[in-house]
């Protein structure tokens, strides 16, 4: 179907799951233009992971510390990836930096100004809304006590985890 993404899930239970898909970046191919798939225009650069959910089973990796077997089923992940679709640039995002150290063992970098995925990997084509969350807090204190880091939200969480195209808009 038209504008349809195939999602796989990887692991078990005793390591955690990952949920991902695998995107085309840049280029389209003569199947795509006749379904009516709008994609990233210009020349084909390969393909993307793009991961959705990174569920650890561990408590250790839910509190920032670094789960080495979840790590390794990201990377087993990366690899079937590259190896059966050709992905050069796998990206995950998340609302807190709580799987930072997990993510950096598995040879994820956390994107900065000074390191940031480059153009050929977002297409400048394309305007995509800011990832937001709404959190309504009954009280003040609630308020003034509320810690981004003790959220986990994703770009699944907000229907964020598509390519929209605004009409007329380069």
């Amino acid at each position: 179907m038209p504008g349809t993404f195939e999602y796989r899930v990887f692991g078990d239970d005793l390591r955690g799951y990952v949920v991902a898909r695998v995107e085309m970046i840049g280029g389209e191919t003569s199947e795509q233009r006749a379904e009516g798939r709008d994609h990233v225009h210009g020349p084909s650069h390969g393909s993307a992971l793009r991961i959705v959910e990174c569920l650890p089973s561990s408590a250790r990796a839910w509190r920032g510390g670094c789960d080495k077997d979840f790590a390794a089923l990201l990377r087993g992940v990366c690899v079937w990836a590259m190896c059966e679709h050709g992905v050069c640039v796998a990206d995950f995002w998340c609302s807190s930096t709580r799987f930072y150290r997990t993510m950096r063992v598995a040879g994820f970098h956390r994107q900065t100004p000074a390191l940031g995925v480059p153009m050929i990997f977002a297409s400048k084509s394309l305007r995509r809304s800011p990832l937001n969350a709404c959190v309504l807090l009954k009280d003040n204190e609630a308020r003034a006590n509320f810690d981004w880091e003790h959220t986990y939200f994703t770009k699944t969480t907000g229907d964020s985890d598509r390519p929209t195209l605004q009409i007329g808009v380069l």
